[in-house]
């Protein structure tokens, strides 16, 4: 399935109701970079180990696999055995799709949509499928090797950087 498909199972999973009997809320680019703003957390836990890896596509299924398992079960411990490989190609993605969103934010462009009633704990996992799983790169992959991401700065630093 692609992304689309996959996130709409998992808004119908979640919901327990067909996507026609939902309504749908447009998330702008803050929107969406405070939503993957936890994403840093689970990243940086291996940053200093994948950062300098050369990112390549042939990860890209893995890194698919990985974005539809944390949709199961949405915590930092289900990525803990991924190959290096796979987390190099998650934070690219994960990367990229954070300048998207600032870019965003400030064109005024809304991002994606999700179902106005999903539960808290679900926008994360409905966002990253829905934005990084088959995510093509905008941009080259880049260098990462003196990557750092933030610690305690919220997403609102990216736009005024």
């Amino acid at each position: 399935m692609n992304n689309v498909e996959l996130a709409k199972a998992y808004f119908e999973s979640v919901l327990d109701k067909p996507l026609s009997q939902m309504q749908f809320v447009q998330l702008g680019g803050m929107r969406v970079l405070e939503i993957l703003w936890p994403v840093n957390d689970i990243l940086r836990s291996r940053l200093y180990e994948i950062r300098g890896i050369p990112y390549s596509k042939h990860h890209s299924r893995a890194a698919d696999e990985a974005i539809e398992a944390f949709s199961v079960r949405p915590r930092a411990q289900t990525w803990q055995d991924l190959e290096l490989e796979v987390w190099r190609v998650l934070l690219e993605r994960h990367h990229q799709m954070l300048m998207v969103a600032a870019t965003n934010e400030v064109q005024g462009f809304p991002l994606t949509s999700i179902p106005a009633d999903l539960p808290s704990d679900a926008v994360l996992p409905a966002v990253m499928l829905l934005l990084l799983h088959s995510m093509q790169l905008p941009w080259p992959p880049g260098d990462r090797s003196e990557l750092e991401l933030p610690v305690e700065d919220g997403p609102e630093t990216m736009l005024h950087r």
